[in-house]
């Protein structure tokens, strides 16, 4: 996701793709982060919902494997469950990339941004 002139996007591009699979320009400066941010906001409540419910439903480790298979071919689906929890639920200290506290921040640079952005 970026933004900025489309001369400038269209000669980084080719850099860019070296080690994106998926590139969008979005238009002017900004575009990009305020697009990311409004993902990020509309991922946060699913990957708490996923890290609270898979566990719970799911039981012992080995059925957390089975629960993503269902789950996958059901309403939850989507490259949250798919993609993201196979990186942070079936190993060992379940790492991830977005923190708790990552995400808290993200939500209130969106929160910022959509009040100074949209209209009453």
């Amino acid at each position: 996701m970026i933004g900025g002139e489309a001369r400038i996007f269209a000669k980084v591009r080719p850099v860019i793709g070296a080690f994106a699979d998926n590139i969008f320009h979005l238009g002017p400066n900004g575009s990009g982060q305020a697009l990311k941010l409004a993902d990020n906001n509309i991922s946060a409540p699913k990957i708490i919902a996923l890290r609270e419910g898979l566990p719970a439903t799911a039981g012992a480790r080995d059925d957390l494997h089975t629960a993503v298979d269902v789950l996958a071919k059901r309403s939850a689906a989507g490259v949250m469950l798919t993609s993201y929890l196979g990186r942070t639920f079936f190993i060992e200290d379940r790492a991830t990339g977005f923190t708790p506290d990552l995400m808290l921040k993200d939500i209130e640079l969106f929160l910022e941004f959509s009040l100074k952005h949209t209209s009453p």
